[in-house]
C-alpha cells in the first residue's frame, strides 16, 4: 500500500507537470507582437502570465529605438534613449521612468536566461500605443513615429457618464465637449498628456452639465482659436462658468450656422445641426459635425434625440459615416432606424459611465446598432477609445478589455433595412409610408421574407 501511495503522489506530480508544461507551450507558441506593422523575432517566445504578456526585455527596448544596459551586482537593467531613462530591477513590482515610479501587476523575471517584462507597460513608458487583437493572439504596438502618419486621431475621454472627445488632425487640435465639471482636472490631464497648450476649437454641443462643465478647466490653461455653442443657454453654474472663462480667455462663442464649413488641419468639418433651436428640449440644441478626413469621416451628434435626428435627414445631408459617437450616451429616445440607416457606422462609440442611473446604453439602441452592423466600442468597459485614420484606413485602439463583448450578438455584417415591422400591430410597413410606427415600436426588416418569416403582415397601404 505504502508503494502504491508513493506511485500514485509521483504520477500525480508528473501529471501536474506535463499539463504546466502544455500550459507554457500553448503561451509561447501563439502570442506574438507587432511594432508598426512588423512581427519581432524573439528567440525566448513571450508568454502570457497571470493575464500579461511578457516578452524579453533587451529586444523589446531596442527594437524601440532604447539602449539596454544591465548591472548584475544589483540585478537592474537600464534603458535609455533621447528623453528617457528607464530602470527596473528584476523580480520588484516597480520600475522608474524619468524619476517617476510606476507599478507592474506582474514583476519581471527570468526565462530561460531571459529577461521577461510586461509588453505593454515598457511599450507605453516609450508613449507608443498598444493593443491586443485576440483573435490573431497578437500585441499590436504602434510607435510615435508610425502615429504622425495617421495624420488624424480622436480620442473619446472616459469621462463616465458624460461627453468628451479630442481630435488632433496635422497639429491642429479640437475639444468637442469637457464633461461634467469634475472631469475639468481630468480632460487638462488628458491634453497635458498628449503635449497639447493650445486648442483650435472648442466645442460645446449643448448646454447641459455632462458636456459643457468640464470645459472650464481647458479654457482656465490654455489659449483657444475659436469657441462654439448653441445659441440656446442655461442658467447654472456649470454654464456660468463656461461662458466666464471663455471672455477671460478673450475669445467670443459663435453660434454657428447649419452648413458652416472650417477645416481642422486637412480634416474638412461640416456644421449639420442644430437646424432649428425652437424646443424645450436642450438635447435637441446639441451641435451635431462631422469630420471628413480623406476617404474616413466621423460624426459628433451630441445628445441629439428623434427630433433633431429627423431634422437633419430633412436637409438632405450626405449622414454616412465610418464612426459614430452615439447620441445620448445610447439612450433609448437617441438613434433611431431611420437615422443609423442614413450613418450606417462601421464602429460605434458610446460614451457612458459604469452602473449609471440612467440604464445607458438602452438594451433598444444596442439592437439597432446590432441590426446596422456597426461594431460598439463603450467608454464604461473600455476605458478611452482612439482612432487613427491615414486617410483610407481606421484602426481603433482601446485602454483596455480590447475584447470584451460589447453588445451581445452583435452582427458580423450590416443590415440594410427595407421594411419598418411595428411592434404592437405586427404589421409591416415600407420606409417611405405615412403610417410607420413610432420609433419605440418599430423593428427593422431587410426584406418582405424577413418580416413575413417574423408573424408581421403588410399593412393595408403597403400590400402588393
Amino acid at each position: 500500500m505504502k508503494y502504491k501511495r508513493i506511485i500514485s503522489i509521483f504520477l500525480c506530480i508528473c501529471l501536474q507537470i506535463m499539463i504546466s508544461a502544455c500550459t507554457y507551450a500553448n503561451n509561447t507558441d501563439e502570442v506574438k507582437v507587432t511594432i508598426d506593422g512588423e512581427y519581432v523575432e524573439f528567440d525566448q517566445p513571450p508568454v502570457i502570465i497571470e493575464g500579461r504578456t511578457m516578452v524579453p526585455l533587451r529586444k523589446i527596448f531596442e527594437k524601440l529605438g532604447a539602449k539596454v544596459e544591465y548591472d548584475p551586482e544589483t540585478s537592474t537593467v537600464y534603458a535609455s534613449k533621447t528623453d528617457f531613462e528607464m530602470s527596473m530591477k528584476i523580480g520588484e513590482n516597480k520600475y522608474t521612468v524619468n524619476n517617476t515610479e510606476y507599478s507592474l501587476d506582474v514583476p519581471s523575471q527570468i526565462i530561460n536566461d531571459r529577461t521577461l517584462v510586461p509588453v505593454r507597460a515598457v511599450s507605453e513608458s516609450m508613449d507608443c500605443i498598444v493593443d491586443w487583437d485576440g483573435a490573431a493572439r497578437t500585441v499590436i504596438i504602434l510607435t510615435q513615429q508610425a502615429l504622425e502618419q495617421q495624420a488624424l486621431k480622436v480620442h473619446f475621454i472616459d469621462v463616465g457618464q458624460a461627453d468628451s472627445a479630442l481630435l488632433i488632425c496635422n497639429d491642429k487640435t479640437m475639444l468637442i465637449d469637457g464633461g461634467n465639471v469634475e472631469d475639468s482636472s481630468r480632460v487638462v490631464s488628458y491634453l497635458a498628456k498628449h503635449n497639447i497648450d493650445y486648442l483650435d476649437y472648442v466645442v460645446c454641443t449643448h448646454a447641459h452639465e455632462d458636456h459643457v462643465g468640464g470645459l472650464s478647466g481647458p479654457l482656465s490653461v490654455m489659449d483657444v482659436g475659436t469657441i462654439y455653442a448653441p445659441l440656446t443657454e442655461e442658467d447654472t453654474r456649470a454654464y456660468l462658468n463656461f461662458k466666464n472663462k471663455a471672455e477671460e480667455n478673450g475669445v467670443e462663442i459663435v453660434h454657428p450656422d447649419c452648413k458652416e464649413v472650417f477645416y481642422l488641419g486637412d480634416g474638412k468639418v461640416e456644421i449639420l445641426g442644430p437646424v432649428s433651436e425652437e424646443t424645450n428640449n436642450l438635447n435637441n440644441t446639441s451641435i451635431v459635425l462631422k469630420i471628413t478626413y480623406g476617404e474616413t469621416s466621423f460624426l459628433f451628434t451630441g445628445d441629439a434625440e428623434y427630433e433633431e435626428e429627423q431634422d437633419i435627414i430633412n436637409m438632405g445631408y450626405d449622414l454616412s459615416a465610418d464612426v459614430l459617437k452615439v447620441g445620448h450616451h445610447g439612450a433609448e429616445n437617441s438613434s433611431s432606424y431611420t437615422f443609423l440607416r442614413e450613418v450606417m457606422p462601421e464602429y460605434a462609440v458610446i460614451s457612458v459611465g459604469k452602473d449609471n442611473k440612467y440604464s445607458h446604453p438602452s438594451e433598444n439602441t444596442l439592437s439597432r446598432l446590432r441590426d446596422v452592423g456597426a461594431k460598439v466600442y463603450r467608454t464604461d468597459l473600455q476605458g478611452d477609445i482612439t482612432f487613427l485614420s491615414d486617410g483610407e484606413n481606421i484602426t481603433a485602439v482601446t485602454q483596455k478589455n480590447s475584447e470584451v463583448q460589447t453588445n451581445p450578438t452583435e452582427n458580423t455584417e450590416k443590415k440594410t433595412v427595407q421594411y419598418i415591422g411595428n411592434k404592437n400591430t405586427k404589421k409591416y410597413h415600407r420606409l417611405d409610408c405615412s403610417s410607420l410606427p413610432k420609433e419605440e415600436n418599430q423593428i427593422g426588416f431587410s426584406s418582405k421574407e424577413e418580416a413575413e418569416n417574423q408573424g408581421y403582415e403588410p399593412c393595408s397601404k403597403c400590400k402588393p
